[in-house]
């Protein structure tokens, strides 16, 4: 069964009006989210920033999206200009799907948003957005998003994602080496690298053909202690995953 979730659609009858039926978004500063302090992000990977988390209460396939940005006239410069994507089944492990950018709005009652990505299917129960970069302003805000859904039917532990890769380590936390195993049924190759905290690279860059499993031993003898990260990407998605450095 297919679904169309709507977010950030109040319900006056002024925005019912011009959001909901009407594919318009009113000139309203608070018809919409704003964030003007970062905080801590539920994905340790993302550090502190400006976010908004979504509990979709049930397992869900992504599908097509549209987006409506920040469209208070006097106030577009707080308008995301780029956003990041998240997603988990659990809310513990995170997937990063590839950024993507808003226009700025019009600011005219008449503004009716913008095609956004589409997702092809990828599921999820929990959806972070981080505002990466907007218009210039002090503050970063967005006015609504649609995303068609359909209920999945994969009954499988939502601690298992389903994706095209898939990434274990072990030992995690590790003192001198570990193993990091890579499977891909992946279009294309599969980049692994480990970040620091700032995501720059550590070592060397190993990369996964389609349809093959590989292990890397990762030599972090040489690392303080602390805590690091395993980023695999292939051209559609992108795990990191939090590798720690114990004394």
């Amino acid at each position: 069964m297919k679904y169309l979730f709507t977010f950030l659609c109040t319900l006056s009858f002024l925005s019912s009006h011009t959001q909901c039926f009407m594919d318009q978004h009113s000139t309203t500063w608070y018809d919409g989210w704003i964030s003007c302090k970062s905080k801590t992000s539920p994905n340790p990977a993302r550090g502190e920033g400006h976010w908004i988390l979504y509990n979709l209460g049930h397992r869900y396939a992504l599908g097509e999206s549209y987006w409506w940005n920040n469209n208070e006239n006097n106030a577009l410069q707080h308008g995301v200009k780029r956003m990041s994507m998240d997603i988990s089944l659990d809310g513990i492990n995170w997937v990063s799907l590839s950024d993507f950018e808003l226009p700025i709005a019009s600011g005219k009652p008449t503004y009716e948003g913008t095609e956004g990505p589409d997702f092809e299917n990828v599921e999820a129960r929990y959806i972070l957005l981080t505002a990466l970069e907007n218009y210039g302003g002090s503050c970063y805000s967005f006015g609504e998003m649609k995303i068609n859904v359909a209920l999945s039917t994969n009954t499988a532990d939502e601690t298992n994602l389903d994706y095209c890769m898939n990434v274990k380590v072990y030992p995690n936390p590790f003192q001198n080496s570990t193993q990091i195993e890579v499977s891909s049924n992946c279009d294309g190759d599969v980049i692994v690298k480990v970040e620091d905290a700032y995501g720059r690279q550590i070592g060397k860059v190993f990369t996964v053909e389609r349809n093959n499993d590989n292990t890397f031993t990762f030599n972090g003898q040489h690392l303080l202690s602390g805590i690091y990260f395993i980023s695999v990407q292939s051209d559609k998605q992108k795990i990191r995953q939090k590798l720690i450095k114990i004394d």
